[in-house]
């Protein structure tokens, strides 16, 4: 009597199959083997076991270098004409956005950002008095004065009127002044 496809998951089991996953085989052809498990029993492993998880992602990682490997012997055997230009095409365009999507970090596409970056040195304290002011300016009063606090427990005063000022009307001098006044151990409430 045979004896069937295997149901339950043994570490020899899981490296035969990250094996095979890393050597560039995709699941359902693994699970069709008869001395292998149905697709669906090792997707529950895969949820089940975290190191099968682990280890059948590095193997998918690998399978992206078994991948550009294909793609060497694709591009070879349309160079010799065993394979028509626009099926190699074809083929080496398929394995290119698998192994880009298997191993994003070395086959993925790279993005190039373009742009200007102003930077410029403050201290510590300036730093802290200039995002509070942000922060206030913006309707943050509490979080200002308790990212203040917890920067360096020092307690930077918002502006009175804590509110965002419309463009259209200006805040009061007496309510645009700004002091470091606490250093207490009490935070802002």
């Amino acid at each position: 009597m045979p004896a069937g496809r295997p149901s339950d998951y043994t570490p020899e089991l899981m490296q035969i199959i990250c094996g095979f996953i890393a050597s560039g085989e995709n699941l359902r052809r693994i699970c069709q083997r008869e001395d292998m498990p149905n697709p669906d029993t090792v997707y529950n492993w895969l949820r089940k076991y975290p190191e099968f998880a682990d280890n059948y992602a590095r193997a998918r990682e690998a399978r992206a270098d078994a991948r550009a490997d294909r793609i060497d012997e694709i591009s070879q055997k349309a160079l010799s004409g065993e394979y028509k230009a626009d099926a190699a095409r074809v083929a080496i365009d398929a394995e290119k956005w698998q192994a880009g999507k298997e191993n994003p970090k070395r086959y993925g596409d790279k993005l190039t950002l373009d742009g200007e970056l102003k930077v410029s040195k403050m201290d510590d304290e300036d730093l802290r008095v200039k995002l509070a002011l942000l922060l206030a300016e913006n309707g943050a009063a509490q979080c200002a004065m308790k990212a203040a606090f917890y920067a360096d427990k020092e307690l930077i005063q918002p502006p009175v009127n804590a509110s965002p000022v419309n463009s259209h009307t200006e805040a009061p001098e007496s309510e645009k002044t700004n002091a470091i006044v606490d250093k207490s151990d009490n935070p802002p409430a």
